[in-house]
């Protein structure tokens, strides 16, 4: 996938939180926008099966240019 190819990618985890099978991360991502590099607030749901990612969901809030 190209976005992961980003040279200035990045993703800090602020915090995490589970409940049986579900996975809730807050993280706030820096990565090249079209107009510049920036940061974003992601949400990031995911639903663990067997120990492994089996479904996720990601929500994005509005990007912030450096």
């Amino acid at each position: 996938m190209v976005r992961f190819a980003e040279p200035d990618l990045f993703g800090r985890l602020i915090a995490r939180f589970s409940v049986g099978s579900m996975v809730v991360d807050r993280e706030v991502v820096t990565r090249n926008f079209p107009d510049g590099v920036g940061q974003v607030d992601v949400i990031a749901i995911y639903e663990v099966r067997d120990g492994r990612i089996a479904t996720a969901w990601f929500k994005q809030g509005t990007p912030r240019l450096a």
